[in-house]
């Protein structure tokens, strides 16, 4: 089959009166380009936001602003990356993009790229109902369970009440994990809204922490091993490069 370049991983599309999960092969073509798949053992970041999501990752990747890092998304689509840099590492890093669109499924579900396999998988009447619901049972059902972070972008997604909002429906929907509590994902929140500083950091924490529990009755050590807030510096006072390291 032809390569392609294209990162496509998951995304929602409708077949009929079904919701339906798309999933290509994206996954098995970035574990060829590791030196010992067998024995290597990635870690899974997943990044959630547009606009400065992907600035961020321009800027990780060193890539030029292109169709693999554009902003606009359909509901569900998720990205998939391989740092480079790790590639021979014991512990590789694969990046996850994506968004929390609010916006209707497409039509249907799109014709298969000649360059790459995709699989249809009709989703339970259980998982599938809103939009943003079947967004979020990707995000907790498929990923949260094998990520190692999970980073928000606030600037992208509305604010720390509504980072709260989807974190507690991840909760409210998943079950308490019975792997080891080192196993479970931690979450970064990045701000542009506040000045940079450990302690305000800190107490933006708080903040966000007291949002969550107006959301939620679950207790996030259920599922998420940390949480933190991290502000960047304005835009200007550095490179972009520095802003995102």
């Amino acid at each position: 089959m032809k390569r392609c370049n294209h990162c496509h991983w998951l995304s929602l599309g409708t077949y009929g009166n079904e919701i339906s999960l798309l999933e290509s092969d994206r996954l098995q073509t970035l574990t060829h380009h590791l030196q010992d798949p067998d024995t290597q053992r990635p870690s899974l970041f997943v990044l959630i936001g547009n606009t400065s999501k992907s600035l961020a990752l321009r800027e990780l990747f060193r890539t030029k602003k292109g169709p693999r890092f554009r902003s606009k998304r359909h509901a569900g689509e998720i990205h998939l990356h391989l740092d480079p840099s790790r590639i021979f590492h014991s512990r590789p890093v694969l990046i996850a993009d994506g968004d929390l669109p609010q916006q209707s499924l497409r039509a249907k579900v799109p014709a298969a790229e000649k360059c790459h396999e995709t699989m249809r998988r009709a989703l339970p009447r259980a998982v599938a109902g809103t939009v943003d619901g079947t967004t979020d049972s990707i995000y907790s059902r498929i990923l949260l369970p094998f990520a190692d972070v999970f980073c928000f972008f606030s600037a992208d997604i509305g604010g720390f009440r509504q980072i709260a909002r989807h974190i507690a429906v991840w909760l409210d929907k998943g079950q308490p994990s019975t792997l080891p509590r080192s196993t479970y994902p931690r979450i970064i929140i990045v701000t542009e809204k506040m000045p940079v500083g450990r302690e305000l950091e800190k107490e933006a924490r708080k903040a966000f922490l007291w949002l969550l529990r107006e959301e939620t009755t679950h207790d996030l050590s259920d599922r998420i091993s940390a949480i933190d807030v991290v502000a960047l510096l304005p835009k200007g006072k550095v490179s972009a490069e520095a802003r995102y390291r």
